[in-house]
């Protein structure tokens, strides 16, 4: 948790028999290293309930999630050539759960017959018997992403390829909203194209497409993915493959939360240490011993010693043999008269026992049964009542 160094100026009145702290201690965390930057930002959601469905005009050479091979064997018709227009073929995946936290969705396609000087085969009925033949000009393929808005409507994306040259004509998907235009790539030099679909956890879902370092397109107002569509042209051999969805886990959402508050500490800024270590516990349900410990420390710079005390309390419940957070509610139940605060100490390692060598609290005793050593009796150490805090003495040292 870093190195700590500790300046504690305590004072006792003989009288009420009370400790008090005038200037309760200054820990300086030098190279704070917060335990929970060790955790997960992402983790796999599972997919196993998900599957490719493809049409039945596909040829199916594999069809898991992770790795699927389609070809569309299919001649085109002349019909569709005349109007210089290409048929698709679908592989469909349909998500139909919903996440609050920030998803992504990730997959690569490629087509394996796209070199335009090679003839590819395929077939065409004729007299209800399938001829050999061979296709003739360009390969489409492409995917398209559909999203469910918060009003119940659906919109999409759609990205077109073609191994044809020079292509660059425009094409345009409309949906019930809104008509989105699209560039048809070529992919000559296309191996592979990796694909992104993610969601931010408010309402904006973003799809990414290669290497662009934007999004190709972005859909406010979105409530989740509906679905996914691999579309293969005449003579086109498709596999997509690497297909992961990962969410964000509690942890990754809070992050920056927790570094913000590590710098708030690092400036002695304690009430924004508190107000947002408080946000993470309460309102994102984060607990671990890094926050309440943080926050402990907080409190009692700013001397609230029962919040500090409590916060210490859960942060043992994590790590119940942490030092740090012994001399935290050790100095902090001293404060509010707290005998038991000894018994902390004790279980601070070579700080608390610092402390309790310095105010003479070796050897008391807080069972009870020593009379003469009584926590009202004990003759400790006077420090002065006023003596300033002492903060960042670089020729202070624990031994």
């Amino acid at each position: 948790m870093g190195t700590f160094l500790l300046v504690n100026i305590c004072s006792a009145s003989r009288d009420t028999g009370k400790f008090f702290l005038c200037s309760l201690f200054f820990l300086l965390l030098s190279n704070l290293t917060l335990q929970a930057q060790t955790e997960q930002e992402w983790e796999i959601v599972d997919d196993s309930k998900l599957a490719w469905t493809p049409s039945s005009n596909l040829s199916v050479y594999n069809n898991t999630l992770k790795d699927l091979s389609v070809a569309n064997l299919i001649a085109e018709d002349k019909e569709t050539k005349k109007n210089n227009s290409w048929h698709a073929e679908y592989v469909t995946l349909g998500i139909s759960w919903e996440e609050t936290r920030p998803y992504e969705i990730s997959f690569t396609i490629r087509n394996n017959n796209n070199r335009p000087d090679y003839k590819y085969k395929v077939y065409r009925e004729k007299k209800g018997k399938l001829k050999e033949e061979w296709h003739k000009g360009s390969i489409y393929w492409g995917f398209q992403i559909q999203v469910n808005d918060k009003f119940s409507g659906k919109r999409s994306y759609t990205q077109c390829y073609s191994n044809r040259k020079n292509y660059n004509n425009a094409y345009t998907y409309t949906d019930s909203y809104n008509s989105i235009s699209n560039i048809w790539q070529n992919a000559l030099d296309l191996d592979e194209r990796e694909v992104r679909i993610v969601y931010d956890g408010n309402s904006t879902i973003s799809v990414y497409s290669g290497l662009q370092k934007e999004p190709v397109v972005t859909f406010e107002g979105a409530k989740s993915v509906a679905a996914i569509y691999i579309m293969a042209g005449s003579a086109a051999y498709l596999r997509v493959t690497n297909f992961h969805i990962k969410r964000k886990t509690l942890y990754g959402i809070v992050k920056p939360k927790i570094q913000q508050a590590n710098t708030a500490l690092t400036n002695e800024r304690y009430n924004d240490v508190v107000r947002i270590l408080s946000e993470v516990i309460d309102s994102h349900q984060y607990k671990s011993f890094d926050v309440y410990y943080m926050r402990a420390y907080a409190h009692a710079q700013q001397e609230h010693y029962q919040s500090a005390i409590k916060d210490c309390d859960f942060a043992l419940s994590y790590k119940p043999n942490d030092e740090n957070s012994y001399l935290i509610r050790g100095l902090c139940k001293l404060a509010i008269s707290d005998e038991s605060g000894i018994s902390d100490l004790r279980q601070a390692g070579g700080s608390g026992m610092r402390v309790l060598e310095e105010y003479g609290l070796n050897d008391y005793n807080t069972s009870g049964q020593t009379p003469a050593n009584t926590f009202q009796n004990n003759t400790v150490k006077q420090a002065p009542a006023k003596k300033k805090i002492l903060k960042k003495d670089p020729n202070f040292k624990l031994e």
